[in-house]
């Protein structure tokens, strides 16, 4: 028997434009939380300020209560570029109520964090400050 349909998993994309990061998430299932974090963890010390992520969560709906236990202390352990900021992108209004949990839980070491619904306005917070 096969598979039709791949794993889910996550990916990131960098904007030609404006070197904006693109986090796009097929789901919050523990295997791709830790593959995200495995990521994460090896790309430590090698990302430059200024830093934008816009993470992608509209297919997989808010993160749950894994990817939140350990999103906080892996944000603590690695370097994280002065000048980041992270947008976080939800198919809607109710999904932004979950997105204050997140924050909650972010270290300041983050930087801005900010909940949207509208791809565009997220690139354009993003956007500001970097003099495009």
């Amino acid at each position: 028997m096969g598979h039709n349909n791949p794993l889910p998993t996550f990916n990131i994309t960098r904007r030609p434009e404006d070197n904006i990061l693109v986090v796009f998430f097929d789901d919050f299932s523990r295997s791709v939380v830790e593959q995200w974090a495995a990521h994460v963890r090896a790309a430590d010390g090698k990302l430059h300020s200024p830093l934008r992520l816009l993470y992608d969560f509209r297919t997989a709906g808010p993160p749950g209560p894994y990817a939140l236990s350990i999103v906080g202390p892996l944000m603590r352990e690695i370097t994280i570029p002065e000048d980041t900021r992270n947008a976080y992108l939800f198919k809607n209004h109710l999904d932004t109520y979950f997105a204050q949990s997140i924050v909650r839980n972010m270290p300041t070491n983050v930087g801005p964090v900010k909940a949207f619904i509208d791809f565009d306005k997220a690139i354009r917070w993003l956007k500001e400050g970097l003099g495009l």
